[in-house]
């Protein structure tokens, strides 16, 4: 264990300002080289957990990993689901030998649904090699982390990839299994380009759920007169024949293997649908303000000019602190000194 908890020691509390180019590129090299240490001996495999929902980030996130597995692996997973997917049969799709858990921000006990979903994986599977891709730990009861701490003792073979050293110091004390530090998996999807036109100066890209800590009062001072949104809404995209698809998976029984590949381009489908909606919405704007790592992560891959406050337990300046930030970044610690930071 001590070995484990040294061999990173050297990436520890850069916080350092890159041109954006450089930012992105040395991120990219960075994660290529943790993701392929994790994939050495796989001849196939799964990726759990595909986030089914509004949130652009996460989105980014599954496109990233997809990306990252399909050029080191040279193949597509035999085998996704969701959260709430049948997963007790992995074995029936192929020599599959490892399992992905998808990355975020969801590992503890602020959002428990992916927690106990992947602590069922681990359990199910001691025979298989199981990586979860880049996570931020968070755990506010310390009977939460130790059930964690415990599911993953009786596995032999489990690899924790986290986004920041406070992540890595909670697993190194707590958790008997293999940790890396990973940049989040996003950041392979590279520079991407601006979608549509500028509509007004700034946009104020603002979370509006558990995670934040701002009082409506100080949404207000912080918009001014630009506008105030986030991405967990959108309109319906989907086609029946693929949420039909998508329902009846589970107990299609036999059959699963056969329309399994067809499942997977649907999902890949529905994350770039959600990941363009994100593009297009940052691209509107020529300053953004957000507490949303994504946002920040999604605007230096647009090359947009941000400011960004932490969200309420320091997801953010954690991930920051771990990998430096690009030159069209700034990072603010309050409300207060954001405001003196907003375009008049």
């Amino acid at each position: 264990m001590v070995e484990k908890h040294l061999q990173e020691t050297e990436m520890i509390g850069r916080l350092m300002t890159q041109t954006n180019t450089d930012y992105i590129s040395g991120l990219q090299h960075q994660l290529n080289e943790v993701i392929a240490s994790t994939c050495r001996g796989m001849t196939s495999y799964a990726l759990v957990d595909f986030p089914d929902h509004s949130n652009v980030g996460d989105s980014a996130i599954y496109l990233g990993e997809l990306k990252l597995l399909r050029e080191i692996l040279q193949r597509d997973p035999a085998f996704v689901s969701k959260a709430k997917n049948h997963v007790d049969d992995i074995n029936k799709f192929g020599a599959v030998n490892a399992v992905f858990l998808h990355g975020g921000g969801n590992f503890g006990d602020v959002w428990p649904a992916h927690q106990q979903f992947r602590e069922r994986i681990i359990a199910r599977y001691p025979d298989h090699k199981i990586v979860q891709l880049p996570q931020t730990l968070f755990f506010k009861d310390p009977a939460a982390l130790k059930r964690s701490a415990e599911v993953i003792a009786r596995h032999p073979n489990f690899t924790l990839l986290v986004r920041d050293q406070r992540s890595y110091n909670i697993a190194y004390d707590a958790f008997d299994c293999e940790v890396k530090l990973c940049p989040d998996s996003a950041m392979s999807l590279g520079a991407l380009p601006k979608v549509g036109t500028v509509t007004h100066p700034r946009l104020a890209m603002l979370r509006q759920d558990k995670e934040t800590q701002l009082e409506a009062g100080d949404i207000l001072k912080m918009a001014g007169d630009c506008p105030v949104e986030d991405w967990v809404e959108e309109e319906r995209f989907k086609p029946i024949h693929e949420v039909l698809l998508d329902k009846v998976m589970p107990i299609l029984g036999p059959l699963r293997w056969k329309t399994m590949p067809t499942l997977s381009v649907q999902y890949e489908s529905w994350a770039s649908t959600r990941v363009n909606r994100g593009l297009a919405q940052l691209s509107t704007a020529d300053f953004i303000v957000t507490d949303r790592l994504h946002v920040h992560i999604l605007s230096s891959l647009l090359g947009i000019e941000h400011v960004v406050l932490d969200n309420n337990y320091g997801k953010i300046s954690e991930y920051i602190k771990q990998w430096g930030k690009p030159d069209n970044a700034i990072v603010v610690s309050s409300v207060e000194e954001l405001k003196t930071l907003l375009p008049a």
